[in-house]
């Protein structure tokens, strides 16, 4: 969700005139202007205003009379007319620092950016120590995506206001869109000490204390607002997206149907209708809640009823929906659908025709905010890195995320790195502005803000992969970009948009540097003397039709025990606890779930198993990359769609299918045979070993992509 925004604020302390000061008496026309600000103080602008012109009528030119009536318009709605008469005001009287601070929040209405500076600028030279000035240059400065300018115009209002509640907040807004969240979480602290109950500072508190996984502090600093404000939608909204990340649907529920009964607002009954468990305990479950989605999402639709940039108000992208193992196509469209009815302006068209053929370099935009040490990072760096330069110029649209030391590698691998806004509007007339030929987002449906930019037309081509492996339902859309031996036969069904089927999978897959020493289970606090069944994947991937699958494992080989990691959030691991003890509860003794591992001990944790378990409806893909780049074998049993087949299709460009099963009762088998036939295992570790190097720095799958980008400009030029 966007923070709540402090609207600028207008200078409207007492007039003063020009007078003698050793005047006994006030003149006429200061009892006139006096009773005018009274009254416009008082609320009634309408009477303020027409005073203020029999004034002028009576004394032309009369400076604090045309700046007040500028305001009277400005609060009015009439801008234009508010500009003039304190650009009148000024000329009469161009010392005053109030004037130009409130011509520069006329000017910011206006969209005059430059012009507004300009003013906000003067007033501090004519006066520095005018906090609200510091204050609405910071605003104009985060409008327009500067947080660095901005948070120093807060700290100066702060400098000279030290209790400037909105202030405080606003630089808590800057750190958090600049990327420092702990900064952000001092600054809304720094607000609720002067105010306790200040509405705003609690809401952005709770929400950045969720990016930090503070969830109960989060918890607690929504729930505070929204007892000082029961009608405060966005609290609504955090709130419920903090259950729903903790996996906690029905306590999503109830919060966004208590919020749309306190406020009525739509965003609200949207978030309702696309509620979607993170575990499901059932294949029952998952059918009630995909049926429950397409009856509200029909009905939504039926009511036409509107909503002002999805993006910020309802920031979802019905990701979990691709772990139920069904064809989403439908409702995916129909989803994609309702937003381009609610949002007309979703389908923004900002990109250029081509008019001629084209002579220079391909322009290649890719976007996506995981360019980072993340997967997606990890598997797109080398085709950044190495499509050709004499064909292609390659673009890097980064939506704000993690920095860190690959996010590095990955800028020098770009030709340009654009830091795309956090505001998506504005975001996606940076793009357009770009003018990219070819758009790649690398994972739409992992985040909000590509989901979202997928709506407009920025460029004549615009396609997505394999980075989140379903289709998007987008109309935008024009390509998906798969693998011929990941897809089954009628994928075309599959997808909304048009599916492009390359030989290999477009990844350039760098493998960890081999570490020769041997670790002991121990160091995990696993026994050595055990059969280790390991399964490499977040809990959310494990459809409740695996649990049979662990449990024939189990049962069959009285020495196993199957490995798994705990979840990002404790429920998250009393529900599959749970789903566990209801499927199998004579086996929960042969089950562990480990802390997660970190990074540099992943590989080492991959080689003490003596079998890797695919998940089922949707596989691992950089996981199962990093234990075939190991030597060790992946059980996988390939499904219809593209998730469930990703194993299956990294062992087809192998040529090793051993690992390979064709039902329920074959992954079994071949699970049992690896743990307990060691020189079987070790024959297949040793074929994984001799082929997988074609997984691996393919360049191969960089000059498909490029055969592909190119003829698709090409049928784009007319002629």
């Amino acid at each position: 969700m966007s923070k709540k925004k402090k609207k600028s604020s207008l200078s409207r302390k007492r007039a003063s005139t020009h007078r003698n000061s050793n005047a006994a008496r006030k003149t006429p026309a200061r009892v006139s202007l006096d009773k005018a600000v009274f009254l416009h103080r008082s609320g009634d602008i309408k009477e303020a205003a027409r005073l203020y012109r029999e004034i002028l009528s009576q004394t032309p030119g009369q400076p604090d009379a045309l700046h007040m009536l500028g305001v009277a318009c400005y609060q009015t709605g009439d801008c234009h007319a508010a500009a003039q008469h304190i650009r009148d005001a000024i000329q009469s009287n161009p010392g005053n620092a109030d004037y130009y601070s409130n011509l520069g929040a006329v000017y910011r209405q206006l969209s005059k950016s430059s012009e507004a500076m300009d003013c906000y600028r003067k007033a501090i030279e004519l006066k520095p120590a005018h906090a609200a000035t510091h204050f609405n240059l910071g605003n104009l400065y985060k409008e327009m995506n500067s947080y660095r300018e901005a948070a120093g115009c807060y700290q100066n209002a702060i400098l000279h206001k030290p209790d400037y509640v909105e202030a405080h907040n606003n630089l808590g807004i800057v750190f958090e869109a600049a990327g420092d969240p702990v900064a952000a979480v001092r600054s809304y602290q720094n607000a609720l000490q002067i105010k306790p109950d200040y509405v705003d500072a609690l809401n952005n508190l709770g929400n950045t204390l969720k990016t930090l996984n503070r969830y109960p502090d989060a918890v607690s600093c929504l729930r505070q607002a929204l007892t000082l404000k029961p009608d405060l939608t966005s609290a609504y909204i955090n709130l419920g997206n903090i259950y729903e990340d903790m996996g906690m649907v029905i306590e999503a529920g109830n919060c966004y149907t208590a919020g749309f009964n306190a406020t009525k607002d739509n965003a609200l009954a949207v978030k309702s209708a696309l509620l979607c468990p993170l575990i499901c305990d059932s294949v029952e479950t998952i059918s009630d809640f995909r049926e429950r989605m397409d009856r509200q999402i029909t009905s939504l639709t039926r009511k036409r009823i509107q909503i002002d940039n999805p993006y910020d108000r309802i920031s979802s992208t019905n990701f979990f929906l691709t772990y139920h193992g069904l064809n989403n196509k439908d409702l995916h469209r129909k989803i994609a659908g309702f937003y381009l009815q609610a949002c007309q302006s979703l389908g923004w068209n900002g990109c250029q025709p081509y008019t001629n053929e084209v002579s220079h370099r391909i322009k290649i935009g890719f976007i996506s905010k995981f360019f980072c040490d993340h997967t997606i990072g990890k598997l797109n760096l080398g085709l950044i890195k190495h499509l050709s330069r004499q064909d292609f110029e390659v673009k890097l649209f980064r939506i704000p995320g993690t920095v860190d030391g690959l996010s590095g590698q990955i800028d020098n691998a770009a030709d340009e790195v654009i830091q795309l806004p956090s505001d998506y509007e504005a975001a996606r007339r940076c793009i357009a502005s770009h003018h990219p030929d070819v758009i790649l987002y690398t994972d739409i449906g992992m985040e909000p803000m590509s989901y979202f930019l997928a709506f407009s037309r920025l460029a004549p081509v615009q396609c997505t992969t394999w980075g989140h492996p379903d289709t998007t339902g987008i109309p935008n859309i024009d390509y998906y970009i798969s693998n011929e031996h990941a897809e089954s036969i009628g994928a075309l069904n599959h997808y909304s948009e048009t599916l492009i089927l390359l030989k290999r999978f477009l990844m350039y897959f760098i493998p960890p540097k081999e570490n020769h020493l041997l670790v002991e289970r121990s160091r995990f606090g696993l026994p050595e003397d055990r059969n280790l069944y390991v399964c490499l994947q977040s809990q959310f991937k494990f459809h409740p039709d695996f649990d049979a699958i662990i449990n024939d494992i189990l049962s069959n080989d009285p020495d196993g025990i199957f490995v798994m990691f705990k979840g990002h959030h404790d429920h998250w691991n009393r529900m599959i606890r749970d789903r566990f003890s209801s499927s199998m509860p004579h086996l929960m003794g042969r089950i562990r779930l480990l802390d997660r591992i970190p990074q540099d001990l992943f590989a080492d944790f991959i080689k003490i198993a003596d079998v890797i378990l695919d998940t089922v409806h949707f596989n691992g893909g950089y996981t199962s990359l990093l234990a075939l780049a190991c030597g060790q074998p992946v059980v996988t049993w390939p499904g219809k769609l593209l998730s469930g087949r990703l194993t299956y299709g990294l062992y087809h460009q192998m040529g090793v299918m051993d690992c390979v099963a064709n039902s329920r009762q074959s992954y079994v088998d071949i699970a049992l045979e690896l743990a307990n036939n060691r020189q079987k295992r070790n024959d297949i570790k040793e074929r994984i070993k001799s082929n997988v190097s074609c997984l691996c720095e393919d360049l191969e799958a960089v000059r498909e992509l490029e055969e592909f980008i190119k003829s698709k400009v090409k049928r784009e030029i007319p002629g």
